[in-house]
């Protein structure tokens, strides 16, 4: 179901509005919205890419009925940490032990 332009350009010109304000969850949300009405509309497609580069959208061939109500964010990956050199791990950590040698 594709959404009609000027429904589609309102929700655009709400992510902008949102996004000037800093409110860049409502903004997101008003582009997933977007995109989910018509996975192929080019200014939703571009604003998206601009504003929000991690944001999966679908391809913009004709999508399929499954495809066109699906818009996938990826969350970025939280980065591993490790205790500087020449400190210990903290305590919670837990260490694996060398396996013991079997009894003779």
């Amino acid at each position: 179901m594709t959404a009609s332009p000027t429904t589609i350009e309102a929700i655009l010109q709400r992510a902008i509005s949102a996004y000037a304000e800093g409110r860049m969850g409502v903004a997101r949300d008003c582009l997933v919205e977007a995109l989910q009405a018509d996975p192929t509309h080019r200014q939703a497609r571009n604003l998206a890419a601009r504003l929000f580069p991690d944001l999966e959208v679908p391809p913009s061939g004709s999508p399929s009925e499954g495809e066109a109500a699906r818009v996938e964010q990826r969350r970025p990956t939280q980065p591993v940490i490790s205790p500087p050199q020449g400190e210990a791990a903290p305590r919670d950590t837990v260490t694996p032990m060398a396996p013991s040698a079997p009894p003779h």
